[in-house]
């Protein structure tokens, strides 16, 4: 007699430094198959870098996402609910009295990931969906860039800083020299960096805007972002037109040519952040 294993539902809720996030799962044994996902961009982090604080109309957004996040939730019967928040939560001066209302007003219990685990986590979506994966996990969210080494054998200790779109911008948008000068600070003394070998697996939204640009740049016959690959050349590509269309002069066509390909396979973490 064959015995039918009970599926269940559970709920993956990501406030972001730029948007929130509801990603429903069934689950079957050790399969997890998304049957809802909404995301609202709410812009929490934009003001982060100028004030300290959260965004009072991101808040708002927010507010309002979350109470229909709540709602779906309650109307589909999922009890199994994990809510989280990522930097612009975690750097907010105001964040943990916004983590308190979302307590009161809506019932999540928001846990505020600190940047270890927020990598740690990216790093096992990544591995979830392709075990054999080796190299560097670059998760590139609204207002953090985590960094993590990734085995077949395991996930290395996560690295974070601050750096995201949100966080790069000032109130007269994208200087390419102060940019490039912020990064190029923030990371000289990466760890994660230091290695070579291994592909690069992007995690996040703002990577997606890459890709979906690289996609356009080479006519690729198939614009399907997931598991889309990018070598050396495409990407220094990319950053000559990206440079360029932000009116600056970039240099890093000048760069000698790659010695061998190397692979950015387009990867999303197990909760699509």
């Amino acid at each position: 007699m064959t015995t039918l294993r009970e599926t269940q539902d559970a709920a993956v809720v990501d406030v972001g430094s730029n948007s929130v996030r509801l990603v429903v799962y069934r689950i079957d044994g050790r399969a997890m198959t998304p049957i809802l996902n909404e995301k609202v961009m709410a812009g929490l982090g934009r003001d982060l870098a100028r004030t300290g604080a959260l965004s009072k109309d991101g808040v708002d957004v927010a507010l309002r996402a979350l109470r229909r996040f709540a709602t779906l939730l309650e109307a589909q019967g999922v009890s199994s609910v994990f809510p989280v928040a990522t930097a612009a939560v975690r750097e907010a001066k105001d964040g943990r009295a916004f983590a308190r209302r979302i307590k009161e007003e809506i019932g999540f219990d928001l846990r505020i990931l600190d940047g270890g685990e927020e990598a740690k986590l990216s790093a096992l979506g990544v591995s979830g969906g392709a075990p054999d994966a080796k190299g560097l996990v670059g998760d590139l969210g609204g207002a953090s860039l985590e960094l993590v080494e990734i085995a077949p054998s395991g996930v290395g200790r996560g690295e974070t800083f601050p750096l995201g779109p949100l966080t790069l911008a000032n109130e007269e948008g994208f200087d390419y020299g102060r940019v490039t000068a912020a990064v190029e600070r923030v990371l000289k003394d990466a760890r994660a960096l230091s290695k070579r070998g291994g592909d690069f697996y992007a995690v996040g939204g703002a990577w997606r805007a890459l890709g979906r640009i690289n996609i356009a740049l080479s006519n690729h016959p198939i614009g399907v972002l997931h598991h889309h690959e990018m070598n050396r050349a495409d990407v220094l590509k990319l950053a000559d037109v990206c440079a360029s269309r932000a009116g600056a002069r970039s240099s890093v066509s000048k760069r000698p040519p790659p010695s061998e390909r190397k692979r950015c396979p387009m990867r999303r973490s197990c909760s699509n952040a």
